[in-house]
């Protein structure tokens, strides 16, 4: 459950809802913030920090179109220019824009938003508000959205709180357009150089609908401070072995020496913000030195990959932390030709060991980077595998049994049968003691 606060003549009050919804506020508690610093722990503002140059007036906001891509990663820079007599961040001429409402109150297309952030949309376009992290940490994102008085009501929208992508979601949000102020707050686990994304969809029928925006980006500590909710975060900046930035383990390039020597280097990663990623051939494997991740309760399990095809052989292991002995753990095989299966292993007492699969579902098979992620929710009692953003497959598995396992992350090669048959590349590997969204595609 999350606390807001609504600011009344009486005082404050404070409303608790769950995480992912919106309540409605009279008086805004971020009404005597507008044009004022942002306190402490606040690193970011999105209306005070607003600027004509690209990083903003700290240096660590950007403004984006997302292009509609179906991984969700290609974000590309707006430029800044006029539209309607406004001075706004554009693509080209015209929206997808983002706008100073701040510093234009008394233009039109600010009506009914003064002192915000306008993110107004397009067909196939999304404007998406960034803000990198400056130092690894768990980052509280709160804020509060209102409709421009131009905007038609009653048009349904959603927003996205995102890390580095579309798809990697922590927060997702859909309301009705209205006259309403509503506040949202959420948290995620990043590391320096992340972008926390704030991403407007358009409506389906493709109306208008600006929406204004208020921001602040702090830093969390006290129990949820880094690595907070996060088990295991791995990118491929450098040379093996590479950091896991939440659990302090290394992880290795390995050969299997049944499959020969593979050839692993570096490759272009999914968008030129991320860096570098991986590249694994046929006999190469990669193996954490550190310990079993915590699957008693929720949790999420994702990647970026682009896979040759086809695949060396079947039963190419991507994510895997079982073994035919352990009662714990998951698995993430891609198919020679199609096809993916997610399995999830877990004790019900005495000898009896479980283990149930999500087989064959579809996956990309163009050969370009996708995002895979696979959910636990101990509330719903199942397993969810998400690619872009859309379910593929799901399974059942009771809320009350642990899935930790005895081994540490593998990618490319499962723990003891099979070899390194995998052939691809991987990014941004993550493992959140949460379940994030899943589907979070249009």
């Amino acid at each position: 459950m999350m606390k807001y606060m609504c600011r009344h003549a009486s005082g404050f009050m404070v409303v608790t809802l769950a995480l992912a919804s919106s309540t409605a506020c009279e008086h805004s508690l971020f009404d005597a913030h507008v044009g004022l610093t942002c306190p402490e722990p606040c690193l970011g503002d999105a209306v005070r920090d607003f600027a004509d140059t690209p990083g903003g007036a700290n240096q660590r906001w950007n403004y984006y179109v997302d292009t509609g891509t179906e991984s969700g990663a290609q974000l590309l820079p707006l430029t800044w220019g006029t539209w309607e007599g406004t001075q706004a961040w554009l693509a080209g001429a015209a929206p997808p824009a983002i706008i100073d409402c701040r510093g234009n109150a008394g233009r039109s297309v600010c009506s009914g938003a003064s002192g915000t952030v306008l993110l107004v949309p397009a067909t196939g376009q999304y404007p998406a508000l960034s803000f990198r992290a400056p130092f690894d940490a768990t980052f509280s994102i709160q804020g509060e959205y209102q409709s421009a008085s131009g905007a038609p009501g009653g048009v349904p929208q959603t927003f996205l709180i995102s890390r580095n992508a579309r798809h990697d979601v922590v927060h997702k949000e859909s309301f009705v357009t209205s006259g309403d102020t509503r506040a949202f707050s959420t948290t995620m686990s990043a590391l320096a150089g992340d972008e926390i994304l704030l991403t407007l969809l358009p409506p389906d029928d493709g109306r208008l609908a600006p929406i204004g925006f208020r921001l602040f980006v702090s830093s969390v500590g006290g129990d949820q401070a880094f690595p907070g909710e996060c088990l295991f975060a791995l990118t491929f900046d450098g040379e093996s072995p590479f950091p896991d930035h939440c659990g302090g383990a290394q992880v290795a390039v390995l050969e299997d020496q049944t499959k020969g020597p593979g050839v692993s280097v570096s490759d272009s990663a999914p968008a030129s913000r991320f860096g570098t990623a991986r590249r694994l051939g046929e006999g190469n494997y990669m193996v954490s030195n550190g310990g079993a991740l915590d699957y008693a309760d929720d949790f999420t399990v994702q990647f970026w990959a682009r896979l040759d095809e086809p695949q060396p052989s079947f039963d190419a292991a991507a994510f895997v932390d079982w073994n035919s002995r352990a009662r714990g753990g998951i698995s993430s095989f891609f198919g020679e030709e199609a096809g993916i299966d997610v399995c999830v292993m877990w004790d019900e007492g005495g000898d009896a060991e479980v283990a149930d699969c999500i087989v064959n579902a579809a996956r990309p098979l163009d050969g370009g980077w996708h995002f895979y992620r696979i959910v636990r929710s101990t509330e719903d009692e199942i397993v969810r595998l998400c690619v872009d953003g859309r379910v593929r497959g799901s399974v059942g598995v009771p809320g009350d049994v642990s899935i930790t396992g005895d081994q540490p992350p593998h990618l490319g090669r499962n723990v003891d049968y099979n070899p390194a048959y995998f052939g691809g590349s991987f990014d941004d590997v993550r493992v959140i003691k949460r379940a994030l969204p899943c589907p979070t595609a249009l």
